[in-house]
């Protein structure tokens, strides 16, 4: 009886081993895309300001493969077992589920210190944060809304649900418009004025909301965790705002109430009466009906947020050469 326990708990470790390269946040092919948008933005406006230290072709695939490897590298495999891609300023006290790491904080912290371990511009760690910071302009990631390619019944307690079924994020695997993306970073790089406000890591330049937000950390002192911390909270206000011509905002669709401590619910598998997902063109008020344009729009905002917060990342750092 004990060595059947043994192999069970055995097994499971190894199932997520097996699985945990798609673990969470945008899938890795879409994570390249956007580092190398966010490269290129950095590189333009290095240009507009008549600047040197642009990221050149080697560090920029450097860059890009660590990025993808946060989700794809066997080596990591163990970490993202115990650390998962998750992160909301105002829950991170209740994030711990031992030995579960819920929120990304720990990875976090790692590549921190291996960053302030370095004398020069480290394109391997930079590639890395750039991941998270990507992470946290998807939604579910900051209200946040368990999702990934193991059932919950896996996690157990850290999910609060016994579910067989898998998990997927819409926003997570949605078509990136990369023409689309290019002409608008191309616009915003010929500014010296949004060049000067990007490198000084502002990075709600692309925002109208007019609000500001009071941020956790000191660039200096931990500059990841800054852009993470602020990124955040850009989606944050993001999913708060209301769906153009609707009573309703965004966040709707990821904030189901479902009584666990740490995350929400998808109103598609929560709410009997209106199992909507994002992406479905439907009613979902008397006032509100939903079409690929609300959407497209929308996720084009997300993607073009996890764009710019990476350039300003690179920029600061690249500024700092060390920290």
């Amino acid at each position: 009886m004990k060595f059947k326990k043994l192999k069970t708990l055995i097994f499971i470790p190894l199932v997520i081993i097996h699985v945990s390269p798609n673990l969470y946040g945008y899938e890795p092919y879409q994570h390249q895309l956007i580092s190398n948008s966010s490269i290129n933005l950095y590189n333009k406006c290095q240009k507009t300001l008549e600047s040197v230290g642009t990221i050149s072709s080697d560090e920029s695939e450097q860059i890009i493969n660590a990025n993808s490897g946060e989700d794809t590298s066997i080596s990591k495999a163990p970490y993202r077992i115990f650390n998962w891609h998750f992160y909301n300023s105002s829950k991170e006290s209740g994030q711990e589920y031992f030995p579960i790491n819920r929120s990304m904080t720990g990875l976090l912290h790692s590549i921190e210190n291996t960053l302030k371990a370095s004398y020069e511009f480290d394109p391997v760690a930079t590639g890395s944060g750039l991941h998270f910071i990507e992470d946290v302009t998807v939604p579910a990631h900051v209200m946040p809304v368990f999702h990934g390619p193991l059932a919950p019944l896996i996690m157990g307690g850290a999910v609060g649900r016994y579910d067989f079924g898998l998990i997927h994020d819409e926003i997570d695997k949605w078509e990136i418009d990369v023409e689309e993306l290019e002409s608008f970073t191309d616009t915003l790089s010929e500014s010296i004025n949004n060049c000067e406000r990007l490198f000084r890591a502002e990075i709600n330049i692309i925002s109208v909301s007019g609000k500001t937000t009071e941020i956790e950390y000191d660039i200096n002192e931990s500059p990841l965790l800054y852009f993470v911390d602020h990124t955040s909270k850009q989606t944050e206000i993001s999913y708060k705002k209301l769906i153009p011509g609707c009573d309703i905002s965004w966040e709707w669709f990821w904030n189901f109430d479902y009584g666990h401590d740490y995350f929400n619910g998808y109103r598609s598998e929560w709410d009997e009466s209106m199992p909507v997902s994002f992406g479905d063109e439907r009613q979902i008020s008397d006032d509100c009906t939903m079409t690929n344009n609300n959407y497209n729009s929308f996720v084009f905002q997300r993607h073009l947020q996890a764009i710019v917060s990476g350039a300003a990342f690179i920029a600061h750092l690249k500024s700092k050469g060390s920290l």
